[in-house]
């Protein structure tokens, strides 16, 4: 195990602001990320079920229709 269990940070057990910004960034960043992959995985079983039922995504905008409609 060696120098594993010795802490990094004896000297200074705050984080400098630099350190507490970049971990905030990184937190805010992985957070981004895990909603990204949230909302994928619920396209994807959206996808999925559409598929099942056999209903046909519509290819129409709702711009479209708007001028289609006047």
């Amino acid at each position: 195990m060696g120098g594993r269990d010795a802490p990094c940070r004896a000297a200074s057990p705050e984080p400098s602001p630099e350190e507490r910004r970049e971990n905030l960034t990184f937190a805010l960043a992985t957070r981004a990320v895990e909603a990204l992959e949230d909302i994928a995985l619920n396209v994807a079983a959206l996808r999925q079920r559409l598929e099942r039922t056999g209903a046909e995504p519509q290819d129409r905008s709702p711009e479209s229709d708007e001028t289609n409609g006047h």
